[in-house]
C-alpha cells in the first residue's frame, strides 16, 4: 500500500512518538472547560444522581493542580443546605457535603470545589457524578416538584496541562485537525479551525473528497459548521492561513503550493500512484498542521483519498509523506460483521416516506453503497451541504473502520457519470433547475424544469408559472433510482440552490420525520410545509396542493387562518353530507317500511275478504 514496509512505519511512528514524550513539553496552560454544552442543565430533586459527561483531546499532558468546581441552585424553595451532596471524577469520589443538621436559613446555593489527580483525567471522555441524598423530612412528592438547576459557567473542570511536541501521525485523523476545539469553552470558534482548499475546476473526485472527508469529520461526535472552511482556488499560488488546512488535487495542481514541496516526497510521482503527506508548521501554541492529499492522476488521488476514508489504512501505511500505491480494502467478513453490529442496527433501513430520509444517508456500514450527486459548478455554500451531509452519516457511524462514499458532478452537458451511480444509493443534490441535467435522457421526476431557462416548471406533468410559487420553496423528493432498480433516489435542493438550511433540516433534524413524510415534501423558509403521496389517489393535484399550504405573499399566521377556514369549511360541508346522507337514508328506509306496511296490509284485506265471503256452488 505504501512506500515502505509497515513495520518499518511503525518503527519510525513510535520512535516519534518516544521523542516528542521525552522531549521538553510546552508550558503548562490553564483552562476553564466547561462540563455540558447547554447554559442550563437540570437534576430533579428526587433523583439520587446524575452523570455530566465531556471530552477532552489527546495531544495535551495533563498536569498537577487541576480543579472540578459546581454550582448547584436550588428552585421552589428547596433546602438546599439539607441535602447531602458527593462529587466523584471517574468513578472515584473527590468531594462530599454533609446536610446541615443546625437550624439555619434555609441555603439555595451549593459550592462544591475538588481537586482532582492527573491520573484520573483521560484523554477521552470523562464521567462527572453528582450524588444527592436528601432529607428524611421531605417527601417524595415535595421533592418531585423540585429541581436543582446547574449553569455552564458554574460547572467547569479548571484543567492544567502542556501540549506534547507535533508532529506527522496519520493514526489520529481526523481528530488531530479539530480536537483543539475540545480546549474551548465557546462552541462557536470565531475563526474555523480548519481550511479545505481544492482547485477552481472541480472534478468527481473533489466531490467525493468532499463526501469522504465530511463523513470522517463527523465521526468525531463535535464538528460543527463553523469549524470549517473551504476555498476553491488556484491552489499553486495559494497561501495556507494560519490554522489548520487540508489541500486536495492531482500533483500538477499542488506542486506550485509552498508546503507541498517541503513534505511531499522526493521522487516524482508515478501513474496511478497518490500521496498523503502531513507538515507542521509553526512551534508552541501557534503550531498548526496541514495534510496534502494527492496523487499522480485522478486514480492516484483517488487512492490517497480512500486511504485517508480508513481508518485501518491510515495505522498501516508509512510515516509521511507516504505513498499509495493501491487502494485500501475493506474485508468482506469484517463488513459481515460490522452488519450484525448493535451499533448498525439501523444501516440499510427499509425506506419508505420521506420521513426516514436520514436513513438513505447510511446504506450499509462503510457507505460503499451512498452516492452523491452534485453540479460540477456547486458553489462555496453547496460544497459545505455536501460536507455536511457526509458528516452526518459519519456521525450516524462512529465505529466504522472506514468510510468510502462515491460522487458524481453533472452539468448542462453532462450527466451524472452511470457506472458510479449505478447500484446504489443516490443522493441528487442541486436546484430545480438543474435535476433533470442528472438523470439520463428521456427520465421524468414529480417536479421538474424541462427547461432549465423556462419560468414555467412541472408538476406531475402540469404546467405552473414559477410566479404561483413561494420563492423560498425547498423540496425532498422520493422516487426510485434512475440508474438502477431496487435503489432509491432522493432528490433535494430548491429553485435556485441546495444550500438551504430548510433542505438540510428535511433530511437531518431529529424532529423533522414528524413533519416531513410521503412521497414529495415542499417547505419554505418559514417553516410552512406541504406533503403528498403520489402513489395515493387525491382530489388535489400536487402543484394546487403546495399553493394551498404554502400560498404565495401570506404570512404564516395568515396561511393558518386560511387553512382553518378550509378546515371549517370541510368540516361544515362534511357534516352536511352526512346529514344529507343519513337523512336520504332514514327517508328511503321509511319509504320502504311504508311499502311494506301497505303491502302486507293489502294481503290482510284480501284474505279476510276472502275468508267472510261465501263459496259459489257449481252449476250443474
Amino acid at each position: 500500500m505504501a512506500l515502505g514496509t509497515p513495520g518499518i512505519g511503525w518503527a519510525v511512528f513510535v520512535a516519534l512518538w518516544v521523542l516528542s514524550v521525552s522531549s521538553p513539553l510546552c508550558a503548562a496552560e490553564r483552562i476553564d472547560i466547561p462540563l455540558f454544552e447547554a447554559a442550563v442543565d437540570a437534576l430533579p430533586a428526587h433523583e439520587s444522581q446524575k452523570e455530566l459527561l465531556f471530552r477532552l483531546p489527546e495531544n495535551i499532558a495533563f498536569e498537577p493542580g487541576s480543579e472540578l468546581r459546581l454550582g448547584l441552585r436550588s428552585t421552589a424553595n428547596l433546602p438546599a443546605d439539607q441535602f447531602s451532596v458527593s462529587l466523584s471524577f471517574n468513578g472515584e469520589r473527590l468531594a462530599t457535603r454533609r446536610a446541615n443538621g443546625q437550624a439555619t436559613a434555609p441555603v439555595e446555593r451549593i459550592q462544591l470545589t475538588a481537586a482532582v489527580p492527573e491520573r484520573l483525567i483521560l484523554a477521552s471522555w470523562n464521567r462527572v457524578t453528582i450524588a444527592l441524598v436528601p432529607p428524611a423530612t421531605l417527601t417524595r412528592n415535595i421533592l418531585r416538584g423540585s429541581t436543582f438547576l446547574l449553569r455552564r459557567s458554574e460547572c467547569v473542570l479548571s484543567l492544567s496541562y502542556s501540549r506534547f511536541p507535533s508532529f506527522p501521525e496519520f493514526a489520529r485523523f481526523p481528530a488531530t485537525f479539530i480536537e483543539e476545539k475540545l480546549l474551548h469553552a465557546d462552541p462557536t470558534p470565531s475563526t474555523p479551525l480548519v481550511t479545505i482548499a481544492l482547485p477552481a475546476e472541480l472534478r468527481d473526485v473533489h466531490l467525493r473528497a468532499c463526501a469522504v472527508i465530511g463523513a470522517r469529520l463527523g465521526q468525531l461526535g463535535y464538528l460543527a459548521e463553523t469549524d470549517y472552511a473551504i476555498v476553491r482556488t488556484n491552489l499553486n499560488s495559494w497561501t495556507a492561513p494560519n490554522r489548520n488546512w487540508i489541500v486536495i488535487g492531482r500533483w500538477d495542481e499542488i506542486s506550485g503550493f509552498g508546503p507541498a514541496t517541503n513534505c511531499a516526497a522526493s521522487r516524482p510521482l508515478r501513474f496511478g500512484e497518490g500521496m498523503l503527506a502531513e507538515c507542521i508548521i509553526g512551534s508552541g501554541a501557534r503550531v498548526h498542521r496541514g495534510l496534502l492529499v494527492t496523487g499522480a492522476d485522478d486514480s492516484g488521488l483517488e487512492k490517497a483519498l480512500l486511504t485517508l476514508g480508513s481508518s485501518a489504512a491510515l495505522a498501516e501505511i508509512a510515516p509521511s509523506p507516504a505513498i499509495i500505491t493501491t487502494l485500501p480494502q475493506v474485508p468482506p467478513r469484517l463488513l459481515e460483521t460490522l452488519k450484525s453490529s448493535p451499533s448498525f442496527h439501523e444501516v440499510g433501513a427499509d425506506v419508505r416516506n420521506l420521513s426516514q430520509a436520514a436513513s438513505l444517508l447510511i446504506p450499509d456500514p462503510v457507505l460503499d453503497r451512498l452516492a452523491f450527486v452534485v453540479p460540477l459548478r456547486a458553489s462555496i455554500e453547496e460544497l459545505r451541504m455536501l460536507i455536511d451531509l457526509g458528516a452526518y452519516a459519519g456521525s450516524r457511524m462512529p465505529e466504522a473502520p472506514a468510510l468510502r462514499p462515491e460522487a458524481s458532478g453533472y452539468d448542462t452537458d453532462q450527466p451524472a457519470n452511470f457506472s458510479q451511480v449505478h447500484g446504489k444509493t443516490a443522493i441528487l443534490l442541486g436546484s430545480a433547475r438543474q435535476w433533470k441535467s442528472a438523470l439520463p435522457k428521456g427520465d421524468s421526476l414529480p417536479i421538474e424544469f424541462r427547461d432549465p431557462g423556462s419560468s414555467d416548471v412541472y408538476m406531475q406533468g402540469r404546467k405552473y408559472p414559477l410566479s404561483e410559487f413561494a420563492p423560498s420553496l425547498a423540496f425532498l423528493q422520493l422516487v426510485p433510482s434512475r440508474w438502477s432498480r431496487g435503489n432509491l433516489m432522493l432528490i433535494a435542493g430548491g429553485w435556485e440552490t441546495f444550500a438551504m438550511p430548510t433542505v438540510k433540516w428535511m433530511i437531518t433534524d431529529p424532529e423533522a420525520p414528524s413533519r416531513v413524510y410521503g412521497d414529495v415534501c415542499a417547505a419554505d423558509a418559514n417553516g410552512r410545509i406541504a406533503i403528498y403521496e403520489i402513489v395515493r389517489p387525491s382530489v388535489e393535484s400536487l402543484g394546487e396542493r403546495i399553493k394551498t399550504m404554502i400560498p404565495l405573499g401570506l404570512t404564516v399566521e395568515q396561511t393558518n387562518q386560511r387553512l382553518s377556514k378550509r378546515t371549517d369549511l370541510a368540516r361544515r360541508s362534511h357534516l352536511i353530507n352526512q346529514t344529507v346522507f343519513y337523512s336520504c337514508g332514514a327517508l328511503l328506509v321509511t319509504l320502504v317500511l311504508l311499502r311494506l306496511v301497505l303491502v302486507a296490509d293489502r294481503r290482510r284485506s284480501r284474505a279476510k275478504a276472502i275468508h267472510t265471503q261465501g263459496y259459489v256452488a257449481a252449476s250443474p
